[in-house]
C-alpha cells in the first residue's frame, strides 16, 4: 500500500509498535509527525540514521496526552506541518503498572486512566477537526481488553474503555466519511515484552528468558502452533490494513491481533 505524500500523526511514536509503524508509513512515503512525551532531541536521535526519510518528511513533538493545553497546542503545530489537514491519526500511548487491583495506589490508578483513555479523548478531540473526508483514525488498544487477568487489572480496564470510546466516536466522525478503529495487540516479541516478565508478576519470582517464552506461546494457540511470539510487523501490517482504502468500509471494530490470546477459555 502507498502512503506517498499522505499526512500521518502518530501519538506514542517514540518507542515499540508507534515507532515501527512511524517507520512503515515512512518508508512508504507519508510525512509523518511522530509525537511522545519525550523530547524532540531525544526522538531525533532515536530515529537516527533513517535512510527512508527525505528532508521535511519527518518531524517530532514533545506532548503530555493528559494536559489538554499541551493537546491544543499540537493540534496547531499539526496544522502547521500539513497545511490544515491529515489522513491518517494513529493513538499508540499507553502505560501499565505490572499490579493488581488491591496493590494499586490511587495515584497509579490515576496515571493509567488519564493516560490510556483521557488521553486517548483528548487526542481524538483536537484531532478529528483536522481530519480530511475519508482519513482513518486507529487507536490501539490490547488483547488483555478482550480476555483480562489478574494481573495489572487496572490496564485491562482502561482498554476496555478505549475499546468502547473507540466505537462511540467511530459513529461520531462516520458521518464526515472518517472512519475509526481499534487494534488490540497480545504479547509480540520485544525486549520489553520479555524484560516485563522475567519477574513473576504474582510471585516475584525470577525466570529465565526460555521460562518467558514457553508462558507467552502457551497463552497463544497460533504462536504455539507457529512456535514463534508474533513480530511487531503484525501489528503493522494490521494497522496499515485498516487505513488503507481497502478498509474504507470498516468502522468501529475492535481488531484483535493476538495469535489467538483473546480466545482463551473458549
Amino acid at each position: 500500500m502507498s502512503m506517498m505524500d499522505r499526512h500521518v500523526a502518530v501519538a506514542g511514536g517514540g518507542a515499540g509498535i508507534g515507532e515501527a509503524l512511524c517507520r512503515s508509513f515512512i518508508r512508504q512515503g507519508a510525512q509523518v509527525l511522530v509525537v511522545d512525551k519525550l523530547d524532540a532531541k531525544s526522538l531525533e536521535f532515536g530515529y537516527a540514521p533513517l535512510e527512508d526519510a527525505d528532508a521535511g518528511q519527518l518531524r517530532y513533538r514533545q506532548c503530555d496526552v493528559t494536559c489538554g493545553e499541551q493537546v491544543r497546542e499540537l493540534a496547531g503545530e499539526v496544522q502547521d506541518f500539513f497545511g490544515g489537514k491529515i489522513d491518517v491519526f494513529i493513538n499508540c500511548v499507553g502505560i501499565s503498572m505490572q499490579q493488581s487491583l488491591l496493590k494499586l495506589d490511587e495515584e497509579d490508578w490515576d496515571r493509567v486512566m488519564d493516560t490510556n483513555v483521557k488521553g486517548a479523548f483528548l487526542l481524538a478531540s483536537a484531532v478529528a477537526p483536522m481530519m480530511k473526508s475519508g482519513g482513518a483514525m486507529v487507536f490501539l488498544s490490547s488483547a488483555t481488553a478482550l480476555q483480562p487477568g489478574r494481573v495489572d487489572a487496572a490496564y485491562a480496564l482502561s482498554k476496555m474503555t478505549l475499546n468502547r470510546l473507540t466505537t462511540l466516536l467511530a459513529a461520531e466522525v462516520a458521518e464526515r466519511g472518517i472512519r475509526l478503529n481499534a487494534v488490540c495487540p497480545g504479547p509480540i516479541m520485544s525486549d520489553r515484552v520479555m524484560d516485563e516478565r522475567l519477574i513473576d508478576p504474582i510471585t516475584s519470582e525470577h525466570r529465565t528468558a526460555d521460562e518467558v517464552r514457553e508462558e507467552i506461546l502457551s497463552e497463544m494457540p497460533l504462536a504455539r502452533f507457529h512456535q514463534t511470539i508474533p513480530p511487531v510487523e503484525s501489528v503493522v501490517d494490521a494497522v496499515n490494513f485498516l487505513i488503507s482504502d481497502e478498509a474504507r468500509f470498516i468502522t468501529g471494530a475492535v481488531l484483535p491481533v493476538d495469535a489467538g490470546k483473546s480466545l482463551s477459555g473458549i
